[in-house]
């Protein structure tokens, strides 16, 4: 079954004269992601223990053959995560990642004191394509 997905991604930066005081809009962008003739999708949801190392997410039916082309990951916890076999980039602290890349895996460590609920969303397949709507076009 073909699926379609898109990333909507908003970012806004104010100004406030105290914290929780309201403010100023000072940046506001607006970026979409959409994905088009993806084939295959993984949604799941985990509750990983405190203390795991380099923990592989379950990317299958997506993989090497047929990537993710767009990527939601969430948490309740800080993680460090690296996206590939070989790699040994590590982004740090993640709670929230949007990818629209390809990603064929990813590794995932938890703090060493607390569990970790995630959740992921992945889309993606061999004939997938993405087109991207810049905020300065």
């Amino acid at each position: 079954m073909p699926f379609e997905s898109q990333i909507t991604h908003s970012f806004e930066i104010r100004q406030t004269p105290s914290v929780g005081a309201g403010g100023r809009t000072v940046a506001y962008w607006v970026a979409v992601a959409t994905l088009t003739g993806a084939d295959r999708r993984q949604s799941q949801t985990w509750i990983l223990s405190a203390g795991l190392s380099a923990y592989e997410l379950t990317l299958a039916p997506l993989g090497v053959s047929a990537p993710v082309a767009e990527l939601l990951l969430l948490s309740d916890q800080p993680l460090d995560v690296r996206l590939g076999v070989s790699t040994a980039a590590i982004i740090s602290a993640v709670r929230m990642l949007q990818l629209a890349a390809q990603v064929s895996s990813i590794f995932v460590t938890t703090p060493s004191n607390t569990t970790a609920k995630v959740l992921m969303e992945a889309v993606g397949g061999s004939a997938a394509g993405i087109s991207v709507s810049l905020p300065l076009s």
